[in-house]
């Protein structure tokens, strides 16, 4: 009798940690090469991008994932793209804005 197939659909639930180090916080308006974008969500270093946007949508997370980086990254909507940006920190100049108005469905997988 051979080994059962193992199916694992996904990697399971989780919480994204703070980032202390984030320059950026979720809603703030940036400049990211001559546009303006929304930060949506912060991603520590060392940590998929992936897992941020399921956990911040409350899905489970994906098996199949980028590799982490080791710096701070941000996953950004920018005006009119309904797809997310995952941009780096040392990429985004501040502009001292906040968003205020209601956050739209920040995007697809980066």
């Amino acid at each position: 009798m051979g080994n059962p197939i193992l199916l694992v659909e996904n990697a399971g639930y989780g919480t994204t940690p703070e980032c202390p180090k984030a320059k950026f916080k979720p809603r703030d308006i940036c400049i990211y090469r001559k546009k303006q974008v929304v930060v949506a969500l912060v991603v520590p270093p060392g940590h998929p991008a992936e897992y941020a946007l399921a956990d911040s949508r409350k899905e489970p997370r994906p098996l199949m994932i980028t590799r982490p980086v080791h710096i701070v990254t941000y996953i950004c909507a920018l005006d009119g793209d309904p797809r997310g940006h995952l941009i780096p920190e040392r990429m985004l100049k501040a502009t001292g804005k906040h968003y205020e108005g209601e956050l739209f469905e920040t995007a697809a997988a980066p």
